[in-house]
């Protein structure tokens, strides 16, 4: 290629740049924040390092409307590749460095990475100190929310405030207010109108000491974010006025704190029915929010107000709001804990021990034998039978969506023995929702710890070992100091170990050992210590072909066979796939309101989905994006697309409806010239029909087999269908004979 041709090709790069930059900056200007992120990514990622100083501009402005957006982990990835920049031309320890440190801080604990957190705030104020006053103050901000939640010394807390005040003094800040029901409305409405968002342009009104009021909210209403309710419900009255008229919206991080307390003092003063308003929709948000400290500081809240609406007249509720409420305590107190805020943590954990006390003196002998299972009674847990449905429902509040009924009486027998301490293995496919089910098993114990995962296939085997039992100091080349391992790190919660088939034959050993002895030994120490754990293991393995070859412990199998559940592929539940497009389309609802079409649809039940649920979930949330930036609100076909497109057959037999479980062959054009409701009605017909068959056109038994539906349900659905016929008759919906049920 010659010269003249690369400074055409450079021009004709410069000249594409220049053009999305100016639409980038355009769509800001609209107020169109994502889309102009979205393209001003696209602008970034051009750059090829003959322009650095352009180059850093841009990349400084894509890391802002990051900040502002929320977008944590992108700002995490856009500092990463920022800051080697920063370093080559001033040496990274300037005031610039300080500011990329700050930002890394706040995304790093709005992710849930408390310790790494406190170390980037730490390098903060070590840079602040000899470069940046302005820098100080806005670190300090940080550092002393921080550790006032953590629980540090009053003498700590009150030093840095010292050191805040000084570094306060050569700078002017807002007075403290406390905002009119006008200026909440807003900060509802519009969260980014106070923070960072107000012009588009980096020079035009944008401030780097205003980033601390991204983690601690405006300054001018610092106090009375972080003061007592006292009385007043400004926000909560607000936020319920908002969230009748939009179920899906949410507030910002910062306001979650304010919100949870007065949500708690109102609880003590309101009637049942406003109670019953606040627990539902403070419920709802907590569900959304994917900061873990704003989430944790909501749950607390959901579990004060859900003894608030106990009544002690009816048991089985009763149990079954106290069951909840701990199980919100301990996901609160776990994710406190893994921020590092040990005294939220430990307040939370003292809540949930207090609330055992009161399940087994209060509501467990008013329960009936289900519920009283479902709070944790052993003996009650053998009789007791949860429904199919209630079964669904509290498998869709944990993250897993299902509706195959065979999964589902699995799923009842995980929730009448989570609180037990009995081993559970789950088989299946990658990509089905092991990890998903595990970390749910979790929540519906009820402990206290945490839930720690580690996947064994992607740990080195000679380094296994140092990572689930951890190692003293010297142990080996390396070991500087005394690390605990996951094992210890688990203890009260659960463990999970994924692909376990993978692990070596030593560290199977030990793992044998802490299930019979309850004990765990670090690598090269000689005492050993006792840890209470729940295992849940995982592989898509054979362990019984694995037994045989040599490469997998028998008595390990035996030991961890305590509950298996297996999870079958996605396309032998097709039928899940509307609710799991359903599901993954409300995570960005939030950018903007997207749905499925017909043919869509159509397409994505017909591809045989060899990744399972996460390659659906990537292939939804691509289109969905993709429908986004072009600005249509419905997916078409056209935006489904899969790896091997064009070899996709026209119509994949689903196999022969033989059981009431398979699903019938279904093509695109079927869709196309039936319509999607035609194409399922005539599925539900045809497994209703075959369910009819099989138990005999007994409508009872029918109803039970097919997912737990009442039989009213059921002759509804018959009714609906056109389904009156019996084997009396010789053929389907011609004569109607006397039920035999």
């Amino acid at each position: 290629m010659t010269s003249a041709m690369k400074a055409a090709n450079v021009a004709s790069d410069s000249d594409r740049m220049r053009v999305w930059r100016d639409h980038a900056l355009s769509l800001a200007h609209e107020g169109k924040w994502r889309e102009a992120s979205a393209l001003q990514r696209a602008v970034v990622s051009c750059h090829d390092g003959r322009a650095p100083r352009v180059e850093m501009q841009d990349r400084y402005r894509l890391l802002r409307w990051q900040l502002a957006l929320g977008c944590w982990r992108e700002v995490l990835e856009e500092i990463d590749a920022l800051y080697p920049r920063l370093a080559r031309r001033d040496g990274g320890s300037g005031p610039a460095a300080g500011w990329l440190f700050l930002a890394r801080a706040i995304a790093q604990f709005q992710v849930g990475w408390g310790p790494r957190a406190r170390r980037s705030l730490s390098t903060v104020l070590r840079v602040a100190r000899r470069s940046s006053p302005c820098l100080l103050e806005s670190a300090l901000e940080v550092v002393i929310a921080v550790e006032a939640q953590r629980g540090a010394s009053s003498e700590r807390v009150a030093f840095l405030g010292r050191a805040l005040t000084r570094a306060r003094r050569r700078h002017g800040h807002s007075t403290a207010a406390v905002p009119s029901r006008e200026e909440i409305d807003e900060l509802l409405r519009e969260p980014g109108a106070c923070t960072l968002l107000r012009q588009p342009l980096p020079h035009d009104g944008f401030s780097w000491s205003r980033l601390s009021e991204l983690l601690l909210g405006p300054r001018r209403f610092r106090e009375w974010l972080a003061g007592p309710a006292s009385g007043e419900a400004l926000l909560l009255d607000s936020w319920l006025t908002r969230s009748e008229h939009d179920p899906t919206a949410t507030v910002p991080a910062w306001l979650a704190p304010r919100l949870a307390r007065e949500a708690e003092e109102m609880a003590s003063r309101t009637d049942a029915h406003r109670r019953a308003r606040v627990l539902e929709s403070m419920a709802n948000l907590a569900a959304r929010f994917t900061e873990p400290w704003a989430r944790a500081e909501l749950l607390a809240a959901v579990s004060a107000l859900a003894l608030w609406c106990i009544d002690t007249a009816d048991g089985a509720r009763s149990a079954r709001r106290l069951a909840r409420a701990r199980a919100d305590l301990g996901l609160a107190a776990g994710l406190f804990r893994q921020l590092g805020l040990e005294r939220r943590a430990q307040e939370c954990e003292e809540r949930w021990l207090d609330l055992g006390r009161t399940d087994e003196s209060s509501f467990r002998v008013m329960a009936p034998p289900a519920e009283a299972a479902w709070s944790g009674s052993s003996a009650s847990a053998r009789r007791g039978k949860l429904s199919l449905e209630t079964v669904r429902r509290r498998c869709e509040a944990a993250g897993f969506v299902t509706a195959y009924p065979r999964v589902l009486r699995d799923m009842s027998r995980l929730m009448l023995l989570a609180s037990s301490p009995l081993p559970v293995l789950i088989l299946g496919e990658s990509g089905t929702g092991k990890e998903v089910v595990a970390r749910a098993l979790h929540r519906w114990s009820g402990r206290p710890g945490e839930c720690v995962a580690i996947h064994c296939g992607a740990i080195p085997r000679d380094l296994l070992e140092s990572e689930l039992f951890g190692h003293s100091r010297g142990a080996f080349t390396g070991a500087m100091g005394e690390k605990p391992g996951l094992v210890e790190v688990s203890d009260g919660g659960t463990l999970f170990l994924d692909e376990i088939g993978e692990m070596g034959t030593e560290a199977q050993m030990k793992v044998l050992r802490v299930l019979e002895s309850g004990e765990v030994r670090r690598v090269g120490d000689l005492r050993a210590r006792r840890v209470m754990i729940r295992l849940v293991a995982a592989t898509h393995c054979d362990l019984d072909t694995a037994v045989r070859e040599g490469r997998f412990r028998l008595d390990l199998l035996h030991r961890i066979r305590g509950v298996t559940v297996t999870l079958p592929p996605l396309r032998e539940r097709r039928s899940d796939i509307p609710r799991l497009v359903e599901r993954f389309l409300f995570e960005v609802r939030a950018h903007g309101a997207v749905h499925v079409s017909d043919a869509a649809l159509a397409k994505l039940l017909c591809y045989p989905w060899p990744g399972n649920v996460r390659e659906l979930r990537a292939t939804v949330l691509r289109a969905a994006y993709f429908a986004q930036a072009l600005g249509v609100s419905q997916i078409g076909p056209e935006m489904v697309d899969f790896p091997d497109d064009e070899t996709l057959p026209e119509v994949l037999d689903l196999g022969p409806v033989a059981s009431a479980e398979a699903e019938p062959p279904v093509s695109a054009d079927d869709v196309a010239t039936a319509g999607l409701d035609t194409v399922l009605e005539r599925m539900e017909r045809r497994i209703i029909v075959q369910a009819l068959e099989e138990n005999g056109w007994n409508r009872t038994r029918t109803a039970e087999r097919l997912g737990g539906l009442s039989r009213t349900t059921l002759l509804s659905k018959m009714k609906r269908l056109g389904i009156e016929g019996t084997p009396a008759t010789g053929e389907r919906g011609l004569a109607r004979v006397p039920d035999v049920s």
